[in-house]
This record gives structure tokens, C-alpha cells and sequence, in this order.
């Protein structure tokens, strides 16, 4: 996921790495929907904007970000 450029920025001026900006800030992903994993194409296909940023799985109840920002 691309996310807006403004955050590469803050992490190498600000020297505010990509994980602290996650607890900090927003991270310019504005609103969510959670749908069910069989319905996340029908989803896509309502409206060209949307995304596909994450998923829910169960676990060791960890949280990894993987950004291109760092």
C-alpha cells in the first residue's frame, strides 16, 4: 500500500521512524470497512477508491505493519 508521501518525508526529516508514526498519527487512511474475507472483491468493486489494507487473522495477538515507508 502506497500510502501519502508526507510520511516518507516525516521519517527521514523528522526522523520519526514509519513504526512510531503508526502509534502517533493516522497514517492517512481515513475511514475503514471490515467485511468478511469472501466479500472483499464485491467491496472493491462498489467503488474505485477503496482499498484493500489489512486483514484480521487469528494469532499470537500482534500487530505487523508492513509500509513502504520503511
Amino acid at each position: 500500500m502506497a500510502g501519502p508521501p508526507i510520511f516518507g518525508l516525516i521519517a527521514r526529516h523528522a526522523q520519526v521512524d514509519v513504526a512510531e508514526q503508526f502509534h502517533a498519527l493516522n497514517m492517512g487512511i481515513g475511514m475503514i470497512v471490515i467485511v468478511p474475507a469472501d466479500q472483499i472483491d464485491a467491496a472493491l468493486a462498489t467503488a474505485p477508491e477503496l482499498r484493500h489494507v489489512g486483514e484480521i487473522v487469528t494469532g499470537e495477538r500482534t500487530v505487523t505493519i508492513e509500509a513502504p515507508h520503511g
